[in-house]
């Protein structure tokens, strides 16, 4: 019993690649019931990444993005500052080497694995490095309320008019009231409930602490300036926090094989192309009931493998 929930999760830890050639395809799937399992499925992995290897060496791809995200059963991966993998479509040639055809069902990745970054996790303070003297308050920490304009009292809800011989006393207008010019209701002032009746509010820009942080090196208002290289720009102090790819690893093998995953969607972004919006994919299970991994070996190259692009989204 221990063995069969053994190889069923082996099964379900490594996908096939579905675009694979007959013979990578069947014998990842052969080998999987035999006896020598780990060394069956990491020889299948090492046809698959020397083959995916080859078409990028080749040139046999077409540039989809760089990704940006992974969402995966164990948690998100996340690739900021554009540090993730650049993948693209595998491509065939003809004689002449023009694409004759394109396979969104195969993905390489094209650039070195450069294993997964730090991610930053901010707090609510102001970055100490780049903060500059208020503007908005002149470094008072308040400025005039934004809701009532320093007059400390606003309209409130409309109510009957309570003028004698008016709505309030006898449920009906008096034409010639003089409080409600026959309206039969009246709006109340009320105190401003931004300022409680003071007139005045904490600062929106500094918090009311007269400084502000603005993301750039040395606190400079300009945004053309270089991005504060504490904060890398997020103008909250905070710190970088190791993402842990034993985290997210769906099977280890020997020799350094090991998959990631399962992966359920993932987002890509331009690379080289500002202004175009990222690119969305979600992953549906293949034939065999597989999600999309990502397989890495000692040599810390790196491959997709398994699960089917169902449906991409401009985001």
């Amino acid at each position: 019993m221990v063995e069969a929930v053994k190889v069923r999760r082996q099964r379900r830890a490594i996908t096939q690649a579905g675009s694979q050639p007959a013979a990578s395809t069947s014998n990842a799937a052969a080998l999987m019931d035999e006896p020598a399992i780990t060394v069956s499925v990491e020889n299948a992995l090492a046809q698959l990444m020397a083959s995916r290897m080859e078409k990028v060496r080749r040139g046999d791809y077409s540039i989809l993005g760089r990704i940006g995200r992974m969402e995966t059963s164990r948690g998100v991966i996340q690739f900021p500052h554009n540090s993730g993998p650049v993948i693209g479509f595998v491509v065939e040639r003809d004689g002449k080497g023009e694409v004759v055809r394109v396979s969104e069902s195969e993905l390489v990745i094209v650039n070195a694995w450069q294993g997964l970054p730090n991610v930053r996790v901010n707090t609510e303070e102001p970055c100490q490095a780049c903060l500059t003297d208020c503007d908005i308050c002149a470094t008072s920490g308040r400025k005039t309320c934004e809701r009532c304009g320093g007059a400390r009292k606003i309209n409130g809800p409309s109510e009957p008019c309570d003028a004698d011989g008016c709505t309030k006393e006898n449920g009906r207008y008096n034409p010639d009231c003089f409080k409600c010019r026959g309206a039969g209701m009246i709006i109340p002032l009320v105190s401003c409930p931004g300022c409680e009746g003071e007139g005045t509010q904490v600062c929106p820009q500094c918090r009311g602490n007269k400084k502000y942080a603005t993301g750039n090196k040395s606190g400079a208002t300009d945004w053309r300036a270089p991005s504060c290289e504490v904060c890398n720009g997020t103008r909250f102090a905070g710190e970088d926090v190791e993402q842990l790819e034993a985290d997210f690893t769906n099977w280890q093998g020997s020799a350094g094989w090991r998959a990631l995953g399962p992966i359920t969607r993932f987002i890509v972004e331009s690379v080289g192309g500002a202004g175009t919006p990222p690119r969305m994919f979600d992953v549906d299970q293949d034939t065999g009931g597989n999600y999309m991994t990502l397989v890495l070996d000692l040599q810390q190259n790196a491959c997709l493998t398994g699960g089917i692009l169902k449906s991409t989204a401009r985001r």
